[in-house]
């Protein structure tokens, strides 16, 4: 075997490691960005912070969920789950035998599609209560005309967002660990 041919293989290793890192981090993006949706539909989102992995400014209700659920994943032992998988990628496919098919990209895509799903799911219940908070505030201000809805209903949908949110955020970590474990299954490493 020639050098080129160690080193294509060595690339093909290489990706295949960040694909099963990859499936943690897209899940984190994903709730992150439950975490954003929240922020938007409760008027929160120009209290924003740096994050230094993406080097962005996002809102720090995000950043908050993002945090949440990296805590989540190290203290239930998902990391060793992804040490786990790449240890058991050896055995299931030798060195140097890896193949970027078009299965692996599918795995990759649902994993993007996951993510962003958990995210839904998460932020789904303070985005019902939002919606809700709006529908109150419409009809008050309906009723009562003198009352001003924008102050009133501002104020009232961070109330509500905060509150259905601390009630609802260790849900964050119960999707997450439950997707983690179907991401890695997804890649084919575990029976």
């Amino acid at each position: 075997s020639t050098p080129a041919e160690w080193v294509f293989a060595g690339g093909r290793e290489f990706v295949f490691g960040m694909v099963i890192g990859g499936i943690a981090q897209l899940l984190i993006m994903g709730i992150a960005l439950g975490g954003e949706l929240i922020a938007s539909a409760a008027g929160i989102q120009l209290a924003q912070t740096a994050d230094p992995s993406s080097g962005q400014s996002i809102p720090q209700l995000s950043r908050l969920l993002g945090l949440l659920v990296t805590t989540m994943m190290l203290a239930s032992g998902g990391h060793r789950l992804l040490i786990d998988a790449v240890l058991v990628s050896f055995h299931r496919t030798p060195p140097l035998t890896i193949t970027l098919d078009r299965a692996l990209s599918d795995t990759l895509i649902e994993q993007l599609s996951v993510g962003v799903e958990a995210g839904l799911r998460v932020a789904a219940p303070v985005l019902g209560c939002v919606l809700l908070t709006n529908l109150v505030v419409a009809l008050v201000s309906r009723t009562v005309p003198q009352l001003n809805a924008l102050t009133i209903g501002l104020n009232l949908n961070v109330l509500a967002a905060l509150i259905v949110l601390a009630i609802t955020v260790g849900s964050a970590g119960l999707v997450f660990e439950t997707e983690l474990a179907a991401g890695v299954a997804r890649l084919g490493l575990f029976p």
